[in-house]
């Protein structure tokens, strides 16, 4: 479905009364949304004037006195993923509580010059909502079995295996790499796609999800279903393909408007979100592909090298929106630094990657996500020599051609030992076991998935050789 007009940019200059709400019956380990009522009103096609220059931090305190900062977003009218708004008056931030009992929250909301892109707390000035103030009283997850919100927060402990919070089991993965272009469903907001997954419309239950009043979701939210039922528990896809390999997955109102954010497609995206972890699933948000890995940094003029601003834009929204996930893992590139030429696909350098992961990393609510990238191609894994040790990377996305044992098991082993030696252990996930064509079962079983685990290998994701990476609807 594509979006409606927009709305004319208002602004109300009345007395007005600033409220704010919380989302219903607050639980341990489930999404909390605080939702703040601006007195102006705001449209998503301002770009520069509302995305980088308006930001909403809040600081939310426990019980215990232990305080997180965390990125807000805006929302426009608090219901996008159903009406479609492009704008609106609703600023919210989405937060999972850690402890049962009383929180505060305090909001900080400031507007000046790309203030949404500044680390410094006193950038700009406060406007607004700023400083309003509230409480909310978190009870215990009534959830188990495979439901996330049961299980709390998975997290870098500083092992091979990441861990979960509340039950302290470890975690393995088996899931899929394929298809990486998940996000190219045609039911979100100015998709222009024809994917719709029919195989799996008859996986979606009677009070499972849907948006656009039932006329859409059903078989994306099938899909997570069906991966759910074969007792799969991770997904890896692109978070923007802009001139990659799909090319029409990004979260954006066009493919190249990177100050220009789609409020009710990433309303929507949030919502299969919250399935995945009601079903177990996490997902690896890849926030780039080698094809267009240069692509911010380019259309700013500052490739080769450089930061981008649109690039931290992007970072801060992304967290902002989907940072209180229970599981997820934060994929700073497909085939990162892989040299296919230059303009958007020229090679980031290994400071980049630093710069980047640090950044992202100072943005996260929760420290103990795991902050990762890809290398390529298949039979080359240079990239990590200049990571190793970096305080900012706690785990590695592996690709490898697993037909060949060079680039299977004792490369998996390999960097499990560099990390451990360089004094940051990485937990190391054979996410693309390559295979160019149709895999032989058996092979795959031995070569990759044996050998991952058998390496102290966190786990295995299926790639779908043959292009059916980008075609496969029917899971």
């Amino acid at each position: 479905m594509f979006k409606k007009i927009p709305l004319l940019f208002a602004v109300l200059l009345s007395t007005f009364v600033h409220s704010q709400t919380v989302s219903p019956n607050p639980k341990k380990w489930h999404k909390v949304t605080v939702e703040f009522t601006s007195a102006n009103t705001f449209n998503e096609n301002l770009g520069d004037a509302l995305f980088f220059d308006y930001r909403l931090n809040v600081t939310l305190t426990s019980p215990s006195n232990k305080t997180y900062l965390v990125p807000g977003y805006f929302a426009a009218d608090g219901d996008a993923a159903e009406s479609g708004a492009t704008s609106g008056n609703k600023w919210q931030v989405n937060f999972l509580p850690d402890e049962t009992g009383n929180w505060t929250y305090s909001a900080s909301f400031r507007t000046g010059t790309n203030v949404a892109i500044s680390t410094s707390p006193s950038s700009g000035t406060a406007t607004d909502f700023d400083g309003q103030s509230g409480s909310f009283n978190v009870t215990a997850s009534d959830k188990t079995g495979k439901d996330f919100r049961g299980k709390g927060k998975l997290q870098y402990v500083g092992e091979r295996y990441m861990k979960w919070s509340e039950t302290g089991a470890y975690f393995l993965e088996f899931g899929a790499d394929s298809p990486e272009v998940f996000l190219e469903y045609s039911g979100f907001d100015n998709t222009p796609s024809t994917r719709t997954y029919p195989a799996h419309v008859s996986d979606w239950s009677n009070g499972d999800p849907t948006w656009n009043s039932g006329t859409d979701g059903k078989g994306i939210i099938g899909v997570v279903n069906h991966m759910s039922n074969a007792d799969m528990n991770v997904h890896y896809f692109l978070t923007m393909n802009s001139f990659g390999d799909g090319k029409k997955a990004y979260p954006w109102t066009g493919n190249n408007t990177t100050n220009q954010y789609d409020v009710s497609k990433l309303a929507q995206w949030e919502i299969v979100f919250d399935h995945m972890m009601k079903k177990g699933i996490m997902p690896e948000f890849v926030l780039s592909e080698t094809e267009n890995q240069s692509l911010f940094e380019n259309n700013e003029g500052t490739a080769p090298g450089g930061f981008a601003d649109t690039r931290k834009l992007y970072y801060r929204e992304m967290v902002a929106r989907f940072g209180y996930l229970n599981a997820v893992v934060w994929n700073l590139g497909e085939e990162i630094a892989w040299d296919l030429g230059g303009g958007i696909q020229e090679p980031v350098t290994t400071q980049q990657q630093i710069d980047f992961a640090n950044y992202l990393k100072n943005l996260l609510p929760y420290k103990t996500d795991l902050i990762t990238e890809h290398n390529g191609p298949s039979t080359n894994d240079d990239v990590y020599d200049g990571i190793k040790g970096n305080a900012a990377f706690n785990g590695i996305s592996y690709q490898g051609n697993y037909q060949t044992d060079s680039y299977g098991h004792s490369r998996i082993l390999y960097w499990i030992n560099q990390s451990a030696s360089q004094g940051k252990q990485w937990v190391v996930r054979y996410t693309e076991p390559y295979v160019g064509t149709n895999a032989n079962v058996d092979i795959w079983r031995e070569k990759s998935l044996w050998a991952s685990l058998t390496a102290g290998g966190a786990g295995i994701q299926y790639y779908d050789g043959g292009g059916r990476d980008l075609t496969t609807q029917d899971y």
